[in-house]
């Protein structure tokens, strides 16, 4: 079985729309709609270096999808990145792709 937040997507399996060279994070809404979460690996390991580990890093950005997840697709992706921003003490915009399975 695959970690939540380690496969590699393949260009080929989704729509162009989506990140190249990211992290996929499998997701549950409380609505039972299945989505993922792709993160620039750049970014995904930033976070992972402030917050220990790969688990906890994933973890972070799980609860931060759940305080949202009853918004629109684009509205979610707005707060994921605006957390990650602050969260890592960026300037520069980060780009997060979610996307229904």
């Amino acid at each position: 079985m695959e970690s939540a937040f380690s496969h590699q997507m393949n260009p080929n399996e989704v729509p162009s729309t989506t990140l190249t060279d990211s992290v996929r994070i499998d997701l549950a809404n409380h609505q039972g709609h299945t989505r993922y979460l792709q993160i620039p690996h750049s970014t995904f390991d930033q976070l992972t270096l402030r917050i220990g580990n790969a688990h906890k890093a994933g973890q972070w950005c799980i609860a931060h999808y759940h305080d949202v997840d009853n918004l629109s697709v684009s509205a979610i992706e707005r707060y994921l990145s605006l957390m990650l921003r602050a969260y890592l003490q960026q300037e520069r915009q980060l780009t997060v792709c979610l996307m229904e399975q």
